[in-house]
């Protein structure tokens, strides 16, 4: 018994530890949708949200300039290499604007790479301030691939 209450116990100090926090969202109203987003403690985001059967990715919690479109740079670090992309992102919402990164994740080229990185670095490029200015924000993909599961998952 001590030794099953042992592994229970280190299974959820992974679990807790884990950079993905996947959740139902059921306000009671509208069909229950599934979420995941990033458990740092910074208060820019990335999330992943089913919509109509497609994974939308996208970055949350900045301050933009203007309207936007702003460029995202992505650089996943797969066993030791940075795989780098970029995307020209719409932005989305007044008060608490979101750029989305991808409208349908799993058929994204970099699709694997979110899947299999270790870290990911984004670098936002918002051109509507007076000077260009490039915010870099770094996080674990620990449990990445758990999250676009559950995501995908109706």
């Amino acid at each position: 018994m001590k030794r099953l209450l042992l592994i229970g116990i280190i299974a959820l100090s992974f679990t807790s530890n884990a950079q993905w926090v996947v959740n139902k969202l059921d306000n009671g109203f509208d069909t229950p949708s599934k979420i995941a987003y990033t458990g740092e403690k910074q208060s820019v985001y990335l999330k992943l949200e089913n919509v109509d059967n497609d994974v939308v990715f996208f970055v949350g919690g900045e301050a933009y300039c203007g309207n936007g479109p702003v460029f995202v740079e992505l650089s996943f670090q797969v066993n030791g290499v940075n795989k780098q992309y970029g995307r020209a992102c719409s932005l989305f919402g007044d008060e608490n604007p979101i750029a989305v990164v991808s409208v349908d994740l799993i058929n994204e080229d970099f699709y694997a790479d979110f899947k299999a990185a270790s870290t990911i670095k984004i670098r936002i490029n918002d051109f509507d301030c007076s000077e260009t200015v490039k915010t870099m924000y770094t996080y674990s993909m620990s449990g990445s691939t758990a999250a676009v599961n559950y995501v995908s998952k109706p």
